[in-house]
């Protein structure tokens, strides 16, 4: 019946829109790993380790969503310098914050390649360096220029 599929089809719109507006990661993430941890006690064991936080966790996300971020610019072939975002499924992220727990290792961060705007290294020389003076001619005398008007003083 048209009445019963346009209900359904509002009703689908209503419970889409509110997974949409209320996607705080912080809070689905630590409800999706609650309830985990009430049926999987290595993951329990794992949650309680005092090496283990769930802030840690979430720069764990953060990290593995840049990451992520990059791969799938690469495989858009998206070549331009400017920002670039994407959308993470959430079953990924809810993935990434159980495999933090599951791994000791999750806390290390792997070493950054240098940024290609990154340059040398500036060293300090051994003397400042002064500047060339030129002296006066004889007899002729200048007065700095004031920018502001007046009388230079």
């Amino acid at each position: 019946c048209q009445d019963d599929v346009a209900a359904a089809s509002v009703q689908r719109i209503r419970e889409e829109i509110e997974r949409i507006t209320r996607r705080n990661m912080k809070d689905c993430v630590a409800a999706h790993l609650a309830q985990l941890c009430a049926g999987n006690p290595a993951l329990a064991r794992n949650v309680l380790s005092p090496q283990k936080s769930l802030a840690k966790c979430f720069r764990y996300i953060s990290r593995k969503a840049r990451e992520y971020a990059e791969q799938e610019r690469a495989d858009g072939d998206v070549t331009d310098a400017g920002l670039y975002g994407c959308d993470i499924p959430d079953d990924i992220v809810y993935q990434w914050a159980v495999d933090y727990f599951n791994d000791p290792n999750a806390d290390k961060e792997p070493e950054r390649k240098p940024s290609v705007k990154q340059g040398k290294a500036m060293t300090r020389p051994a003397a400042p360096i002064q500047p060339n003076k030129v002296p006066a001619p004889a007899g002729e005398t200048y007065e700095q220029m004031s920018l502001l008007g007046g009388d230079g003083r």
